[in-house]
């Protein structure tokens, strides 16, 4: 009986030390993502077409687009360079937005971030591809999401990397030669892209 109290005690000490050593990582990743992570997410989120600030609460919305212009703020460059400016309207768009203020084409702001915040959602696009095709359009925002959009996207092939070498050498296959463990992950990746293509 004195036994089972004790492992009891002990199984009850191991629950405690679990939750104390889990609520550190808790605290440490969550001071690392609002360190480092969370603006750069919230930035290239605002900045993919397909959702710009649909992502957001609309009360977060106004602190998340001051976070943006601050940063558009600190793009912008010095008085020596210039930036090429938006596509003047013509004169015949800008009478026919007098008469129809519906007009699709009307603009809200002439400045650079308000026009791409008013314009439409382009879902079916890809985000860097879209940003390439509207580079003259939005020349200072197009380097922001050139900055801040391959932050996301370089992630995910270095942890497929490490997943593919993690099934690849194994416990049962640790004694492979360097050269030939380099060769088998080559292989895979490539065998698995030539896959993606086809399909």
């Amino acid at each position: 009986m004195e036994c089972l109290k004790n492992w009891i005690i002990i199984k009850e000490k191991i629950i405690i030390h679990k939750g104390l050593i889990a609520s550190a990582i808790h605290d440490k990743l969550k001071a690392y993502w609002d360190k480092y992570l969370n603006q750069s997410s919230i930035i290239s989120s605002i900045l993919d077409p397909r959702y710009k600030t649909t992502l957001f609460n609309h009360n977060d919305n106004s602190e998340i687009i001051n976070r943006l212009q601050e940063l558009y703020l600190s793009y912008l460059p010095s008085n020596n360079q210039t930036i090429p400016s938006a596509p003047a309207r013509s004169s015949r768009d800008y009478f026919l937005n007098l008469l129809n203020p519906n007009n699709i084409r009307q603009e809200i702001s002439h400045d650079e971030l308000d026009r791409y915040l008013n314009s439409p959602i382009d879902s079916n696009t890809d985000s860097l591809i879209w940003w390439k095709t509207y580079e003259k359009d939005y020349p200072v925002l197009s380097q922001i999401a050139k900055d801040y959009l391959t932050i996301q996207a370089t992630s995910v092939p270095s942890e497929r990397a490490f997943s593919i070498s993690g099934l690849t050498i194994s416990k049962t296959r640790n004694r492979l030669d360097p050269e030939t463990a380099r060769a088998i992950i080559c292989m895979k990746n490539w065998i698995s892209e030539k896959g993606r293509m086809e399909n």
